[in-house]
């Protein structure tokens, strides 16, 4: 898939219809993978990638303001997404590790930048069915990192474990 065929998709969305279309976008960093060894988590493959519903999922309406207040607006900037493989390239502000769900441990991306950062869930060895296993970006949002209170959460579930919030 190229990179302007992912982003021609992403313009379609939410109105996606889901055919679980897989696209690639790179590899996680080897010294995540390293990182990563140092809490017992074993990368199976290094592949990042995102599934159609995942983008669909990332611009839902439900994280659009109810109310035409546009500070709860939620939803990341289309642009920015349609460059997800040229993020991923380059080192985000801020890397967590997120053990907290049931589901399995996720990397949480955060992109500084404005008043609101960009932040990324990865879910790290995701069986996709026909596909095997990889590191899918699942999810995205628009977070305010003072208020989200990511930092409260180091050593409760979340490690920092490149860069700072």
């Amino acid at each position: 898939m190229t990179a302007v065929k992912f982003a021609d998709y992403v313009d379609q969305a939410p109105k996606i219809q889901t055919k679980g279309v897989i696209y690639p976008l790179g590899t996680l960093k080897q010294n995540w993978i390293d990182s990563l060894k140092h809490y017992g988590i074993e990368i199976e493959s290094p592949q990042i990638a995102v599934r159609d519903q995942d983008i669909a999922h990332t611009f839902r309406d439900a994280k659009k303001p109810k109310d035409g207040d546009k500070t709860k607006n939620t939803l990341l900037p289309k642009d920015w997404y349609k460059n997800l493989p040229h993020h991923l390239l380059h080192h985000p502000d801020a890397v967590l590790l997120d053990t907290t769900h049931p589901e399995g441990a996720s990397l949480l991306l955060i992109y500084k930048g404005g008043d609101k950062a960009r932040k990324l869930v990865v879910r790290l060895n995701y069986t996709v069915r026909k596909r095997g296993v990889m590191n899918i970006v699942e999810t995205g949002r628009l977070i305010n990192v003072e208020k989200s209170g990511i930092a409260k959460k180091i050593g409760l579930g979340y490690e920092l474990i490149e860069g700072t919030l």
